[in-house]
Formats: structure tokens, C-alpha cells, sequence
């Protein structure tokens, strides 16, 4: 069975020779301030994400699922 989780936040950089994503999310914490984490990803996307469209989300809030920790839907919030 395949391992899906949900993704949000601001894509902050798209690496579309290594098909390879960074969000910048929001963490939260108990007893904490929320603090502000840079993760990325590897993604395999459907056809309606090609290079432009994706270059263009840059800076933009995303969210995404996540299946094996290969994003397979991204859409813009």
C-alpha cells in the first residue's frame, strides 16, 4: 500500500532537471513559536504541470499529496 501524505505550503524553488521541488512549510510545535521549514521533494507530476506552469508557481502557496515521498499532485491555494 502506498505511503500518501499531504503537502502545503509556498514553493519557494523548482529544480526541473532533477524534477525536484523545495516548500517552505510551516511547522508547528507545542509550546513553541510556528517555525518555518524548507523541505523538498522529488515530484512525478501529470501533464498539466509542465516546465513553464511550474516555473511560474514559484513563490506561490501549493498543496500537494505526497505518495512515497514522490509529490504526484501539486495544486496552487
Amino acid at each position: 500500500m502506498a505511503n500518501k501524505d499531504g503537502i502545503s505550503g509556498t514553493l519557494i524553488s523548482v529544480n526541473t532537471t532533477k524534477k525536484e521541488l523545495t516548500l517552505e512549510e510551516n511547522v508547528f510545535a507545542f509550546e513553541a513559536e510556528p517555525a518555518v521549514e524548507d523541505k523538498s521533494y522529488s515530484y512525478d507530476l501529470d501533464d498539466n504541470w509542465d516546465e513553464e506552469r511550474i516555473t511560474r508557481a514559484v513563490g506561490e502557496h501549493v498543496s500537494g499529496t505526497l505518495v512515497n515521498g514522490v509529490v504526484k499532485q501539486l495544486y496552487l491555494t
